[in-house]
């Protein structure tokens, strides 16, 4: 679902460039990890999405005979980035100089497995890298766009990944989501979502060309007060898809 077909107001921050233009704020790049991640419930929900990236990554590492390759998408401050570095050599993408410069301080003294590059995945162009990754990661960045876009993320990553490689990210539960927001007021939600449901994901995926592997639910009764009798489905899930290969 388009959270935009529910609600529209003038200050929704909607649209690459606009999208763009918000993530280069300073104050938003210094204020990112504190307003979003270190209060209940949203530090819950960091740890679970950490918690399955440890377990998909374990498994997909077991598989592999030489270090794994990884992108992480829109890497921020490095929130998901930390996970990264135990599992192989890493990649970070991220266009904000205010938000690289958090990312750079957070691995200044762990720099043997990691290269930072600054740019948007949606202009840049990472052939010069000569190489294909076992696994892309990006959270909080493939919900804000519109289809369109969508489809030309999802092709670029297509693009990217190995053959046999995964592609992680998160997903919001259109069915919670839209509880949240009816019950807090959509207005103090400003940033565009999109929105989705089991089916309506996999099928988005099968027509970009992957294949959904797995679903992991994330923040189970962490919600309470809010979803009222629904409380125990999950806020979102961490996807795990892989590249769907032409019979």
């Amino acid at each position: 679902m388009e959270a935009s077909s529910a609600f529209k107001r003038q200050n929704l921050v909607k649209g690459r460039q606009s999208l763009k233009k918000y993530y280069l704020s300073q104050a938003e790049a210094e204020s990112y990890r504190e307003k979003r991640f270190e209060d209940f419930p949203m530090n819950i929900c960091n740890m679970m999405e950490k918690q399955v990236l440890d377990i998909v990554l374990g498994d997909k590492k077991a598989g592999c005979k030489k270090p794994m390759e990884l992108l992480d998408i829109a890497a921020g401050e490095g929130r998901i980035s930390e996970i990264l570095c135990k599992y192989g050599n890493i990649t970070l993408l991220e266009n904000s100089t205010n938000m690289l410069k958090v990312l750079l301080d957070r691995f200044k003294d762990n720099d043997q497995n990691i290269v930072v590059i600054k740019g948007d995945f949606l202009e840049l162009n990472l052939d010069h890298l000569n190489k294909r990754f076992d696994v892309i990661t990006t959270f909080r960045f493939i919900r804000h766009f519109e289809y369109l876009d969508r489809q030309q993320i999802y092709r670029r990553i297509n693009e990217l990944l190995d053959d046999r490689g995964i592609f992680i990210f998160d997903v919001p539960n259109k069915y919670t989501e839209i509880k949240l927001r009816n019950k807090l007021g959509w207005e103090n939600f400003n940033i565009y979502d999109v929105f989705w449901t089991a089916e309506s994901l996999e099928q988005e995926l099968e027509m970009n060309s992957f294949k959904l592997n797995k679903l992991f639910g994330v923040g189970q009764y962490c919600f309470k007060e809010f979803l009222e009798f629904d409380f125990n489905l999950p806020m979102s899930w961490v996807a795990v898809a892989e590249k769907r290969h032409q019979q």
